[in-house]
């Protein structure tokens, strides 16, 4: 059963699904059993009315600062590679330089300080996840910042969860620093060496084989890390081969943990449109087994709920606000080498949230607000109309105005658009196996 309200399936017994056809089909009552009573409380029948009432204000963006348990620190925005699709390069509009800056450790230090002595996200306790992630450019160009971030929340008696996402090249030569600090770390590989041919040095030489080097390091010398703590993130490129790079990770990396992103259009420079359409990734999916296992989670639209929600009491699906945007500070906060705030590292960097230096932090929360509710207003409309609107997960930042949302899906398509997906996976059995095994019934 499909619950539009909730955005996602649900595996129900034959005697409740039998009791839904008489309701939609032969328009009797629904009937007071078990299963019926506990979706219809929490509002998998309902009608929808989206009202999108939600709307950002200087109290609630102040209010989700103070809560943020998840920090990145742009160490450097240096690099030993120049990779064709970087934020920082000659496709992308930014505030940020680059090759120019570096974070002051005094300056990170008086964002810790700060929400060490004012913010309620496990920055005095452990009540709640708190991680600090170290970022680039390249951040294991200063093992040094690291190293003193570190001791100086050990001094605070604050012990986060550390990750890294790095370029590879000089994991070899700090992998005791992350190891024994327990870091998550996430390193930038494409694929084998043809899919990698985007990510070169600076002097345009590849990439590949020092990277590789690194990884096959780290996992001779501490297996067991190797397996719970490495995981690689792989840009979609027209170097990619998708089939061949989940081979690649798998089998000569032996990596459990890796993932595929697309270039960002929004911040492209309108004049370069054609070199990034040609560096862009084109090609469909492929329709085959290993790659479908990969996202076989992912059964509706890449974020299906957590079906214990169900149990809990009074329990309904928020719509609030058109797309799936964060709220500032919701999930991350992300501290420039130049000392401004951002909402994650994956958003072009022209919209601010705040500024912090050595001595100071300013929240630009009335700007903010405003900027974020005008962006919304522009979607509302969208949004009320749009069937994948429960489950959204577009965020508008990334999005550019010549192209609302190209996932935009008209009610009469949404038949079609459900058949189309079932009906290849109906073919599939390994895949629909790993549904049900994974499953929750109601």
């Amino acid at each position: 059963m499909y619950s539009y309200n909730l955005g996602t399936f649900f595996i129900i017994d034959e005697d409740a699904f039998k009791s839904l056809i008489e309701v939609y089909v032969n328009k009797k009552a629904f009937p007071s059993t078990r299963v019926i009573n506990r979706l219809a409380s929490a509002g998998a029948f309902e009608n929808i009315d989206y009202s999108f009432d939600g709307k950002h204000n200087d109290k609630n963006i102040l209010n989700s600062f103070l809560n943020c348990n998840f920090i990145v620190f742009e160490t450097s925005n240096n690099c030993q590679l120049a990779c064709d699709y970087c934020s920082y390069g000659k496709l992308y509009d930014s505030l940020e330089t680059f090759r120019d800056d570096e974070l002051s450790i005094d300056t990170a230090k008086n964002l810790i300080g700060y929400l060490y002595e004012n913010g309620t996200a496990g920055w005095k306790d452990n009540s709640s996840k708190l991680t600090l992630g170290f970022y680039g450019g390249e951040p294991l160009l200063r093992p040094d910042f690291i190293l003193s971030i570190i001791e100086h929340c050990n001094s605070l008696n604050v012990f986060p969860q550390y990750a890294i996402t790095t370029n590879g090249i000089l994991l070899k030569k700090n992998i005791d620093l992350l190891v024994k600090n327990n870091f998550q770390i996430l390193v930038s590989l494409d694929g084998p060496k043809d899919g990698n041919t985007a990510r070169r040095m600076i002097n345009g030489k590849p990439s590949f084989g020092q990277v590789v080097d690194s990884l096959l390091f780290l996992k001779q010398t501490y297996p067991d890390f190797y397996k719970t703590n490495v995981a690689v993130n792989a840009v979609l490129t027209s170097y990619t081969d998708l089939d061949r790079e989940i081979k690649f990770f798998k089998n000569d990396l032996g990596l459990s943990n890796w993932n595929f992103n697309a270039i960002s259009e929004f911040g492209t420079k309108e004049e370069l449109l054609a070199e990034f359409n040609k560096l862009n990734y084109s090609a469909q999916l492929p329709e085959n087994e290993t790659a479908i296992n990969n996202a076989a989670s992912n059964l509706c639209w890449n974020a299906p709920i957590d079906y214990n929600l169900l149990f809990q009491d009074g329990f309904r699906f928020p719509n609030t606000i058109p797309t799936n945007t964060c709220l500032p500070f919701g999930k991350k906060a992300f501290l420039s080498s130049k000392g401004y705030l951002f909402a994650c590292e994956k958003i072009a960097m022209n919209m601010p949230l705040g500024i912090v230096t050595e001595e100071s932090l300013q929240i630009f929360s009335s700007e903010v607000a405003s900027q974020y509710n005008d962006i919304f207003n522009k979607y509302r409309e969208y949004c009320v109309r749009c069937q994948k609107f429960p489950v959204c997960t577009k965020c508008a930042l990334q999005s550019d105005d010549k192209d609302l949302c190209p996932e935009f899906l008209e009610k009469y398509n949404l038949q079609e658009w459900f058949s189309d997906r079932i009906s290849k996976l109906k073919n599939r059995k390994t895949v629909l196996n790993h549904i049900l095994d994974n499953a929750r019934y109601v």
